[in-house]
Parts: C-alpha cells; sequence; structure tokens
C-alpha cells in the first residue's frame, strides 16, 4: 500500500495498467482452461515456489505429484495455498479456472540468466504447464 515500497502492487485492485490489461486479456478468452503467473523470488532460498488460490475448486493431485517427483532430484520447493489478493487467485477463483502462481528463484545453480539458470527456469515451466495441460 506504500507506493515508495519496492512490492508496490498498485492503490487498488487493477489500479496498474499492466493489471487492467492481463484483466481484460482474460475476460476476452472463452472457455479459459488454465492460468500461469510467473514471477522471480528473493524473499526465500528455495528453488521454486508454486501456489494455488486457496478458496478455488480446483484439483491439484497432479501438480502435488510433479512437485514430489522434482523434489526427489533434489530441488526444493515450496507448495501451498495463497489468501493474497494476487492475480493468479482472481483468475482461479472468479473464472474458477486452474490457476497457479510460480516463483522461481535465480541464481541457485548459475548466474542470473545463464545458460544452467535458464533450462532450470525451462525445465520448471514446461512441467507445470505440461501438468496443466
Amino acid at each position: 500500500t506504500d507506493p515508495d515500497k519496492s512490492n508496490f502492487k498498485g492503490k487498488s485492485p487493477f489500479s496498474e495498467k499492466e493489471s487492467q490489461n492481463m484483466r481484460n486479456l482474460v475476460q476476452r478468452i472463452d472457455n479459459l482452461t488454465a492460468h500461469l503467473d510467473l514471477h522471480d523470488i528473493i524473499s526465500v532460498n528455495n528453488d521454486y515456489c508454486l501456489f494455488y488460490p486457496r478458496w478455488a475448486n480446483q484439483k491439484n493431485n497432479n501438480m502435488t505429484q510433479l512437485i514430489n517427483n522434482l523434489k526427489s532430484n533434489g530441488d526444493l520447493v515450496v507448495w501451498g495455498s495463497s489468501t493474497l489478493s494476487s492475480f493468479s487467485n482472481w483468475v482461479g477463483i472468479r473464472n474458477k479456472t486452474t490457476s497457479y502462481l510460480s516463483e522461481i528463484n535465480e541464481k541457485r545453480v548459475g548466474e542470473k540468466k545463464s545458460p544452467e539458470e535458464m533450462r532450470r527456469s525451462v525445465r520448471w515451466v514446461g512441467n507445470v504447464i505440461f501438468r496443466m495441460a
């Protein structure tokens, strides 16, 4: 709520042009079947975070299985529900669509945007998308 803070989300829901454009895009898509919101994260020291809307009626078994597979390979994954006023929660609850917020912690296996980091990011995002399909 403080515009001087680095994580300022706007004065009110959809007050920023980017969020308005994304909202309008989602509202124009008939029969939206899935949504994935991607971000970098620096607040926790893990490989990936994946959150789903706590109050949404969506099946998460496939994603739980994926996360268990990735964790067994040594990846550190934060997996849980969220009640934050995020775009992914709005899409999931308001539009009754499977929706996830994914956050990737960069510099875990190499420099930011390095080939190693890009491969790791593509592996994560690709697996999430295939599970959502």
